[in-house]
């Protein structure tokens, strides 16, 4: 009789000759689990965050404020400028919305449509607009929005108080009838004070590459680009703070564990290299 040993370095099953299992196979398969886990929750979900941001999906944070861009030079907006009579319309919106009571809502130019987008926030708010743009030669609509543009200006500059959690500039976007605070290092802090104090009113926009903004030039020891923008942080809030994108990453680890256990599926079965009895 001649005995065959496999090199697979498996243990000997019940002492026969060249029977072996697969658990050295296993625990290395354990071991790319573990990996591939780590990776989808450290890497993947922060990753995933960035590109619906990048892609105009607006992920929610889990205080329900939005992350709605990611500035830098590469991925600045190009806008066009509107033509003159539109041009014309949209600066007599403005100074009537200096005298607003809350009636009014910002402005803005559609360039796909070439139609000067006038605001209103209620019924008094439409008819002050459509006779503004009565005799106007510029193509116009009347969107109706939630927020005026009287409470939209005090948001805007309410905001300025989130220079403590890492806000950097505030802005208002009257396309979506929104305030937008602008921050180099998102964070946990910054998105849940939003919320409490604004609601929907606001939304985050990352802005990484943004330079220091000084009245009276920079200081003798400015602050480094690393501390500014506080990547670690940055990264954990990405991680954490997105739960549709941080729950399907938890799918996605789940079934890597689960899947390899599921009934029916074929597992190795130890190998018997005995030959056959003559």
């Amino acid at each position: 009789m001649v005995r065959v040993t496999l090199p697979t370095g498996g243990r000997r099953l019940g002492g026969e000759p060249g029977a072996v299992d697969a658990r050295p196979m296993r625990v290395n398969r354990h071991i790319v689990l573990v990996g591939l886990s780590v990776v989808a929750l450290t890497v993947g979900t922060p990753v995933a965050v960035l590109v619906a941001t990048g892609l105009g999906a607006e992920p929610n944070h889990w205080s329900g404020v939005a992350l709605v861009d990611i500035e830098s030079p590469l991925s600045a907006p190009t806008r066009e400028a509107p033509p003159e009579p539109a041009a014309v319309l949209l600066d007599r919106a403005a100074r009537q919305d200096e005298n607003d009571t809350g009636d009014l809502a910002p402005s803005w130019w559609d360039a796909s449509s070439g139609t000067v987008a006038l605001g209103a926030a209620t019924g008094r708010g439409e008819q002050m607009r459509r006779m503004l743009a009565e005799g106007q030669a510029s193509p116009y609509r009347i969107e109706r929005h939630p927020h005026s543009s009287r409470d939209l200006t005090a948001a805007m500059h309410a905001a300025t108080d989130l220079s403590r959690y890492g806000a950097s500039m505030t802005s208002i976007d009257a396309e979506h009838n929104r305030v937008l605070v602008g921050t180099r290092r998102p964070n946990h802090d910054l998105f849940s004070v939003a919320a409490s104090r604004f609601g929907d009113t606001v939304a985050v926009v990352h802005t990484p590459l943004r330079p220091e903004a000084y009245l009276d030039g920079p200081p003798p020891d400015p602050s480094s680009w690393w501390s500014l923008a506080d990547p670690p942080r940055t990264w954990l809030t990405l991680a954490t703070g997105f739960p549709w994108y941080l729950g399907t990453a938890v799918l996605v680890v789940a079934v890597l564990w689960v899947g390899p256990r599921l009934p029916g599926r074929r597992r190795d079965a130890p190998v018997d290299a005995s030959p056959p009895a003559s």
